[in-house]
Parts: C-alpha cells; sequence; structure tokens
C-alpha cells in the first residue's frame, strides 16, 4: 500500500497500481489507514502541470487494429518502453491518441512513438509539424505503417520525416533442425566511436524488426547497422562471435535524419518488446542514451530503482519526486530459462543509506 500510495502522491494523484487486484489489501485495514493518513501531509505536493520533457504516445488505435490478433502484445512493447524511460529517470509523460496534436505536442523536447503502428493523417501532421519545428522523434518498429484503422500503407506514413522506407519484416530461415526466426534476433553494430564506447562492439536483444533503407537525398546517418551474424549449423550467432571478424552487413537498424529544425530516430526493432520479454540493462542503457540527448530539465544520478517526477507548483517553484520502488521487473512470461542468472540487478542495494 505504500508504494502504490506513494506511486499516486508521484504522479500528480493519480492511482498508478498495474498488475495488483482489487481487495488484496481489505484485510489490513489498520494498516491502510496508517499509510492514508501520512499521505495526506503530502496535500500540497499533489497534481499541477508536470515539467515537460518527453511524451511517450499509449495507442488505443494501434492496441485495437495494430495488435488485434495479439493485444497482450501491445501492452507487453509499451510496459517495457515506459519501464526503460522511468528505470532511467527520464521525465515522461504519457500521451493518447486525441492528445497527440501539435497544440499538445509543442510543450515537450521528445516524442516517443512506441511501435505506434496505426496513425491517422491528422496524426502524422502534427508530428510532422512537431520535428519541423524543433522536436526529436524516436520510433520504433511498424510505426505509421497503418493508418488509423489498421488498413496498410505502402510506406510508413512518416517515410519522410524518419529518412528510411519500409521494405518488409525480417525474413525467416529454414534449417534442417527446425526454423530459426531471425525476426527476433536485433543484433546492432555501432557506427561512430562515441556509441562504441559506450555500447560495445555490439547491441543485442531479442524482438520482431523491420528491414528498412535509407531514403534517397534525404541525408539519414545510420548510427547503427544490422549485424550479418548468421545462425550456422544450429548454433546461435553470438555463439562464435569475434570482435575482429567482418560481421557488418551495412544494413542500417538505427538512423537519425533532419527534418526540418528538428530530428527524427528510427529504431528498426521493437525496443518495447525485446526489453519486457528480456530486461537487459545495455537495452535500457541504449533507449535512455537516445532519449537523452537533447538534454532533459532535471538530471538524477541516481540507482534505477529510483523514479523521478516533476511538477510546476508555480512559476517560481518545482517539486520533484524521488521514488523508491524497488519491485524488480520481471518478465510477464520469462519462459524455461528464467533464473536469477538471467535478471541482474544493475547495481548493488546499500545495507543502510546515512
Amino acid at each position: 500500500p505504500t508504494i502504490f500510495g506513494l506511486s499516486a502522491v508521484a504522479h500528480g494523484g493519480a492511482a498508478i497500481a498495474p498488475f495488483l487486484e482489487a481487495g488484496n489489501h481489505t484485510a489490513y485495514g489498520d494498516v491502510a489507514k496508517s499509510v492514508f493518513t501520512e499521505l495526506k501531509k503530502l496535500r500540497p505536493y499533489v497534481g499541477n502541470e508536470t515539467v515537460k520533457y518527453l511524451a511517450l504516445h499509449c495507442s488505443q488505435q494501434t492496441r485495437d487494429f495494430g495488435y488485434y490478433k495479439d493485444p497482450d502484445g501491445f501492452w507487453r512493447q509499451m510496459r517495457g518502453s515506459c519501464e526503460m524511460l522511468t528505470r532511467s529517470q527520464i521525465l515522461t509523460d504519457i500521451v493518447f491518441d486525441k492528445q497527440l496534436t501539435y497544440e499538445n505536442l509543442e510543450s515537450y523536447k521528445v516524442v516517443m512513438l512506441s511501435d505506434s503502428k496505426c496513425l491517422s493523417k491528422k496524426q502524422m501532421d502534427a508530428i510532422r509539424q512537431f520535428v519541423s519545428n524543433g522536436g526529436t522523434l524516436i520510433a520504433t518498429y511498424e510505426t505509421s505503417l497503418f493508418d488509423e484503422l489498421g488498413q496498410r500503407r505502402v510506406n510508413f506514413g512518416l517515410a519522410d520525416v524518419l529518412g528510411v522506407e519500409y521494405i518488409n519484416p525480417s525474413t525467416r530461415t529454414t534449417m534442417d533442425y527446425g526454423t530459426i526466426d531471425p525476426t527476433k534476433g536485433n543484433i546492432y553494430v555501432p557506427q561512430n566511436k562515441l556509441l562504441k564506447d559506450k555500447f560495445g562492439h555490439i547491441l543485442a536483444f531479442a524482438a520482431d524488426q523491420s528491414d528498412v533503407s535509407i531514403k534517397a537525398e534525404s541525408g539519414t546517418q545510420s548510427l547503427f547497422t544490422k549485424s550479418s551474424l548468421q545462425w550456422k549449423n544450429g548454433q546461435a550467432p553470438l555463439n562464435d562471435f569475434y570482435a575482429y571478424n567482418d560481421f557488418d552487413s551495412g544494413k542500417p537498424s538505427v538512423t537519425v535524419n533532419t527534418f526540418g529544425k528538428g530530428r527524427a530516430i528510427y529504431i528498426c526493432g521493437n525496443a518495447g518488446a525485446g526489453f519486457d520479454l528480456n530486461p537487459l540493462t545495455q537495452l535500457k542503457r541504449f533507449i535512455a542514451h537516445i532519449a537523452s540527448l537533447d538534454k532533459p530539465p532535471i538530471e538524477v544520478q541516481t540507482p534505477s530503482v529510483i523514479e523521478v517526477t516533476a511538477t510546476k507548483r508555480n512559476p517560481n517553484e518545482v517539486s520533484i519526486h524521488l521514488l523508491n520502488n524497488p519491485w524488480p521487473f520481471i518478465p510477464w512470461e520469462p519462459g524455461q530459462y528464467a533464473s536469477n542468472d538471467n535478471l541482474p540487478l544493475d547495481e548493488s542495494f546499500p545495507h543502510s543509506i546515512e
């Protein structure tokens, strides 16, 4: 009850209690009363306008028409993206379909479309104006490949903004012992020294991905390319990885395009779903790096268990909430290999804090 109560305070009074069944704590009335008594003291610090930095799009259109065969898949990829941002202390607001207007987006520096497959022309025009006027767009996987009713477009609706063109989903490779699906293996090769120093020789995670090409005469740059590592004789690609071999296919996987005064960053893999399946620290660090390129107004150096929110109490005062939420992130379907070895903590916990 304490965690959920403080989470509601930190999020402006909204009840944030995912995966908690109603009635779980009704037998502990004294505990709930004690917690609520303390929470009432925090009323002056609840509400007000959030400090704007990043808007994460949560789309009912995409859930209903883009993930109609797998609605849980939509929530998994949204949960993964949200978790990576909040566990990296990125100031994050959720925006819904009707809020995807320029008037609402212009107060943000960054907009993230986490596989927002289904977008209307009006919504895309708002995003296009946002980027053109200096905003940063982060888009993943099949964002804008369908209209608001799930009708497939020939190309990304935002191809001009992203600077890439859709080719097709990555193809399957069939082998004698069964079928290996390379769409689940995102292995990215950094293309400059800064990224190599920060992430090493490769960035890898498991999720669906698309094949794309750089749009002609767009000036789009590849930040990462797809690796040419392949399954061989039943062995996973990284089993035989050697850093000094030629393992770069040259095909774009993460790109950045200048559009007007702003920029658009495209990630060909469904990073949110990848993190929900396997919450890898390297993937979270990568998303945090991309999301922080515009220098957030508030930066906090803290363990990932601390979530940060901020609101403007008045023109001269900002209220910052640091919420200690130590609940570990565990995938919905961790599978047969899940163990403490596969879900490591990315920092140690002190026994005491002075």
